[in-house]
């Protein structure tokens, strides 16, 4: 055999074995790893891969090699999440090892711009992403489920046989992500089951957006328990997606237990205003202070609902409610009315548009509906 065929052949049987480098700014990428996907401020996209085993040292950005690990350690799993807007894109490669007595892990972030790929920081990555990153949940689809979010069922009688949680888990080990100083925060948003009926060529059935951290599930009546958290607090509410049901698990936790129009200027434990912009128009909106529910089917009608969530006692909220898609300022609530929550119907292929804004107004000391 010739000799220069011969010095080819090892590297042949090599790439037959390994298949093709994984390139981040490829789209699809090549098979080799599994790929999970999510959102995050601005427009932004986000997706983690989990190399298959033997791929992690052949990840590259355009031309350039992306190194996972420090080259005088060897790791048993490796995470690749890669965060894109536009003006420029994040790495961020997690490389984990379960010792015997410890979970350790190292981060290597990298910055890529103008075809130049750069190393970061967590300070300038987070300063980027202005915000959680929301990863999708398809309850219906386990094989989908991102590797943050955990699947449990409760051990006493429920009528709710699936529960969800984000956690951070690396090979067993498993930390609560809001309680991790070493890592970004991360919701659960939106969340559906695609086993239901689709109601257009795009979009799955009753869709739901929201600052989610925790998910019960009742798969027979497709009811959820959701709890949604910003900051330190969170509020727990219950959604009955095919009814088009968003409500409060309790009076307590519903916007009107925190509306306080009549706090007086010293008292410092009421904040004095809050805005929030509640667009009809947009699909996929996510905030803080919203739990939108999309695309429930009423006969011929798209049913929407966005339900404004108060985390904590306010003066004066002042909701914005607009549709884009149209240029079109609806409302904006003027400062002794509360905006509880939108009803949105509209009849599909251009058909006519109705919103409907449910308000509490504050009358001296009375609250009227």
């Amino acid at each position: 055999m010739n000799a220069f065929w011969l010095l080819l052949l090892p590297a042949a049987l090599f790439n037959a074995c390994m298949g093709a480098p994984i390139d981040l700014l490829e789209d699809p990428l090549p098979a080799g790893a599994e790929v999970y996907w999510g959102s995050f401020s601005d427009g932004g996209v986000y997706r983690m891969l989990r190399p298959n085993r033997g791929f992690e040292s052949h990840i590259y950005c355009g031309k350039h090699w992306l190194r996972t690990a420090p080259i005088y350690e060897v790791f048993s799993h490796y995470y690749v999440e890669v965060y894109r807007r536009p003006a420029a894109d994040f790495v961020n490669i997690t490389s984990v090892r379960n010792g015997k007595y410890q979970l350790r892990n190292r981060q290597l972030i990298y910055i890529i711009k103008s075809q130049q790929c750069i190393r970061s920081n967590k300070q300038a990555l987070s300063e980027y992403l202005n915000g959680p990153v929301y990863l999708v949940l398809d309850v219906g689809n386990p094989n989908t489920r991102h590797p943050y979010i955990k699947s449990y069922k409760d051990g006493h009688e429920s009528l709710f046989d699936a529960s969800y949680k984000i956690f951070k888990s690396y090979s067993g080990c498993r930390e609560r992500l809001t309680a991790h100083p070493n890592c970004n925060h991360y919701r659960i948003s939106p969340v559906f089951d695609s086993r239901l009926p689709v109601t257009s060529d795009v979009r799955p059935t009753c869709v739901l957006y929201g600052s989610i951290t925790d998910v019960m599930y009742n798969s027979d009546a497709h009811q959820y328990i959701v709890d949604v958290r910003k900051g330190m607090h969170m509020k727990t509410y219950y959604v009955e997606p095919s009814k088009g049901v968003i409500r409060a698990i309790s009076s307590a936790e519903a916007p009107k237990a925190h509306w306080q129009p009549f706090s007086g200027c010293e008292d410092d434990e009421v904040r004095s205003d809050l805005s929030i912009v509640l667009d009809v128009g947009k699909i996929r909106q996510i905030d803080e202070n919203l739990l939108v529910l999309e695309n429930v089917r009423k006969g011929d009608w798209l049913y929407s609902r966005h339900e404004v969530v108060l985390y904590e006692d306010v003066k004066v909220v002042d909701v914005q409610v607009v549709n884009s898609l149209r240029n079109t300022i609806i409302y904006r609530s003027p400062r002794n009315v509360l905006v509880t929550h939108v009803e949105r119907v509209v009849q599909e292929n251009d058909g006519p548009d109705h919103v409907l804004i449910h308000c509490k107004i504050a009358r001296t000391t009375l609250f009227t509906q």
